[in-house]
């Protein structure tokens, strides 16, 4: 006699929600950077760490350390890839009392190429963007930030 089908439980059910939208999130995730890498020169991989970077010292200065570990990035990348946006002027470096503390700053000219960047990165994003509300953007933010937090 055949076994009967488990019927899901509280506990499952939202479980399996949950797995449906990180798969979904990944899915977005891989399909936005196939796009970008026909619209963008830059490799995608370094424009959305140099992005990163950009936005999280807009405000105020950051160790390199804090960087890589709130954009879950290796130090050595995140340094790497911090290196070349001093070369290019859109970072200043200050070391701190200790050798291991570099402070990061974004400069003015930083400033500028973050906010070319994502007005470019905006209009690549028109095949979607006027499907959802800023309501329903406001949603998916809060969402995503949560995750965030508790993976942190």
């Amino acid at each position: 006699m055949a076994k009967p089908a488990a019927t899901p439980t509280k506990t499952t059910q939202p479980n399996q929600e949950l797995l449906e939208v990180l798969f979904t999130v990944y899915l977005v995730g891989r399909k936005m950077k196939q796009v970008a890498k026909k619209h963008h020169p830059v490799q995608i991989h370094d424009l959305m760490l140099e992005m990163g970077i950009l936005r999280l010292i807009v405000d105020q200065p950051r160790s390199v350390s804090e960087l890589a570990t709130l954009l879950s990035t290796g130090l050595s990348a995140t340094s790497e890839r911090i290196k070349a946006l001093v070369k290019a002027g859109f970072v200043r470096q200050n070391s701190g009392d200790d050798a291991r503390q570099n402070w990061c700053g974004i400069t003015s000219k930083g400033k500028k190429h973050l906010e070319t960047t994502q007005a470019h990165m905006t209009q690549n994003c028109h095949a979607f963007a006027d499907t959802f509300s800023i309501s329903e953007l406001t949603t998916v933010k809060k969402f995503m930030t949560k995750m965030l937090e508790k993976l942190i």
